[in-house]
């Protein structure tokens, strides 16, 4: 049982890490104002973060073996 709370967390924390990270990154496109090369830099970073979580949460949750 403490290995279910374990998984649960792992997956719980990958997905309040994108939630951290996107309010971190739009907080400093906020401050950059018009600086476009670095809004734009920001974005694709943002896309990065998000995509490299999301695929850590999915690997997370299908490396069991049927999924349970």
């Amino acid at each position: 049982m403490p290995y279910f709370w374990f998984f649960l967390f792992e997956v719980f924390f990958c997905f309040a890490v994108i939630g951290v990270k996107l309010s971190i990154a739009f907080m400093l496109n906020r401050i950059a104002g018009n600086r476009k090369k670095f809004v734009y830099t920001n974005y694709g970073i943002i896309v990065l973060c998000v995509s490299v979580n999301l695929a850590s949460a999915l690997y997370i949750i299908f490396q069991c073996n049927p999924v349970e």
